[in-house]
Parts: structure tokens; C-alpha cells; sequence
């Protein structure tokens, strides 16, 4: 009898256990959790949040690279074409500046060679450096110069870099190297490598400060009219040109001559035919405005 109670007992337990519902074990949401205590994290600590930064496109110059001590494009190419060293050291800069990913204006095949050297000489006499007119005249905003001097066992590279449209100096830079045995054109191109970093920095700066002001044009205004008085007339044409360009700076004035830089919108005027005509909107209730010359970055104007 004893057992037969503990029996049913046990069968009424079980039965009520098996009737009762199954739970089923919560699944974590790992990740879940974590965002939500990074969240809960950075609400307690708001300066642990990183900002996002946006990669940003560094502009740079377009460069001309031209031989020191030559002051037209003719004297230029004569010396690149029968000194080997010159060669090697061009050869060698614009190299490393198209590796560096600055636009290089190179003079190799280049079609304009004689127009370039057409306008040099019409623009000034042989005393003159007229490396800017090369610079300007293929679209730089920069010109390098280099030198090389070999003494003892030593390669010395001398660099020096320009605005093209007023002809101030950005920097200078200079680097040796031994004379190692190594064939004299690889020695010269490392002496160059060796000297352009800290040249390109200071080229950069310049740029870096300057670009915000716009594309830069090299404008030369020649007085041809019979002005009762010039020193008006000048006055006359800085003021148009400041309420037109973005911004001007006088590079030169003579009774006769001015040259300026100018700075202008590259959404409004793409190239030198709408600086032009932007110039001639500025200043033709003023003056007859006759064009002589336009090239990439420089205009040539007569005004009357």
C-alpha cells in the first residue's frame, strides 16, 4: 500500500511539471550590447568622440623647369640640347616633380617653341631674363631654375623657384653629393632628388597662401594713346581693375608701362581670351583696349 502512494506521488508531480511551458534561454545580442555601452560611453565622455576627417586634395602648381643663366627660350634649349649634364638635370627634376604629381609644362615637343621665342623678343631687348614669358607663355604658375657645378669630388646642385607672373623669388635651395665613381648624369640626378624637397615646401607655402586669391594672370598694359596726363590714366586703370578681378598686385610702372597680376575667378574666366574680354568690360568706358598678345597666363594689351 506504502508504495503504491509513493507511486502515484510521483506520477503527479511529473504530470505537473510536464504541463507546465518551456522557457526557452534568451539569446545575447553581443554586438548589441556593445553599442549600446559605447553609446552610454561616449554620452559620459563627449571629448572621447573622434571627429571624421575627409581626405581634402592638396592644389599645386603647375612648373616649368628651365636652366639658370639663360635669359630667353632660345638660349634654353641650345644649352639642353648640347650639354649633357643640363639634359641629365632637367631630365631629372621633372621627373621627380611628375612623380610628386605637379603638373610639369615641358619644353620637349613642344609646338610653341617659336611663337614663345617670337614674343620674347618682341617684349624686351637681350638684356633681359625673359624666363617668365617661356613660363608664363606654356601655362606655369612656377619656374625652377638649376644649376650644376662639379668641383673636386663633389656635385653641387644649385635650385631656385619664381612666380612666373611677377618674377619674385619663392626659395632657394642648394644639395652636394660625392663623387663616388658613379657615371656624373646619375650623380647629378641624385644631387637634384636630394635638393628638391625643401624647395617644394617653400614653393608649396607660397602656393597654399596665394591660390585662395584665384588663378593668377601676368597682364602688361602699354600707354599707346595721347593721355593729357598719365599719372591719372594709371590711377584710372588700378581702380577699374580692382572693382573687376578678385584681386590685383602691381608688379611694375614705368610713364609708359604697367604690369600687373592679376587674380581672377576660374569659374569666370577659364582662359586668357575671357580674362580679356572681362578686361575690356572693366576697362573700355575708360579706354580703347587693343589686344597684342594672348598666351596661357599673360595678356598683352595696348590701350588708348
Amino acid at each position: 500500500m506504502f508504495r503504491l502512494v509513493v507511486f502515484l506521488f510521483c506520477l503527479s508531480f511529473w504530470v505537473s511539471c510536464a504541463s507546465q511551458p518551456q522557457v526557452q534561454p534568451q539569446k545575447l545580442d553581443v554586438e548589441a550590447e556593445l553599442r549600446k555601452d559605447s553609446q552610454e560611453f561616449s554620452a559620459r565622455n563627449p571629448e572621447s568622440i573622434q571627429p571624421v576627417i575627409k581626405s581634402k586634395s592638396i592644389s599645386k602648381p603647375s612648373v616649368m623647369v628651365l636652366p639658370a643663366g639663360t635669359k630667353n627660350l632660345t638660349e634654353s634649349m641650345n644649352l639642353l640640347n648640347n650639354d649633357s649634364y643640363a639634359n641629365a638635370a632637367s631630365n631629372a627634376i621633372n621627373g621627380y616633380l611628375t612623380e610628386k604629381q605637379f603638373n610639369v609644362k615641358a619644353l620637349e615637343g613642344s609646338t610653341q617653341i617659336n611663337d614663345v621665342v617670337t614674343l620674347q623678343n618682341e617684349i624686351a631687348g637681350q638684356e633681359e631674363d625673359l624666363s617668365y614669358i617661356a613660363s608664363l607663355s606654356f601655362g606655369a604658375d612656377v619656374y625652377i631654375k638649376f644649376s650644376v657645378d662639379i668641383r673636386h669630388s663633389q656635385i653641387l646642385a644649385n635650385l631656385s623657384a619664381y612666380e612666373s607672373t611677377s618674377g619674385r623669388m619663392l626659395g632657394t635651395q642648394t644639395s652636394t653629393v660625392n663623387d663616388n665613381g658613379t657615371r656624373k648624369e646619375e650623380l647629378i640626378a641624385s644631387a637634384m632628388h636630394k635638393a628638391l624637397p625643401g624647395l617644394l615646401r617653400k614653393v608649396q607655402a607660397y602656393w597654399d597662401a596665394d591660390s585662395q586669391f584665384g588663378t593668377p594672370y601676368k597682364l602688361i598694359l602699354y600707354f599707346n594713346g595721347d593721355f593729357s596726363n598719365l599719372d591719372v590714366a594709371h590711377s584710372r586703370v588700378s581702380t577699374l581693375l580692382k572693382q573687376q578681378f578678385v584681386k590685383i598686385q602691381t608688379n611694375a610702372m614705368t610713364d609708359k608701362t604697367s604690369e600687373y597680376t592679376i587674380y581672377v575667378n576660374s569659374q569666370d574666366c577659364g582662359d586668357s581670351y575671357e580674362v580679356y574680354n572681362a578686361l575690356r568690360a572693366a576697362l573700355g568706358s575708360s579706354f580703347e583696349v587693343k589686344k597684342r598678345s594672348l598666351v596661357q597666363r599673360l595678356l598683352i594689351v595696348e590701350l588708348y
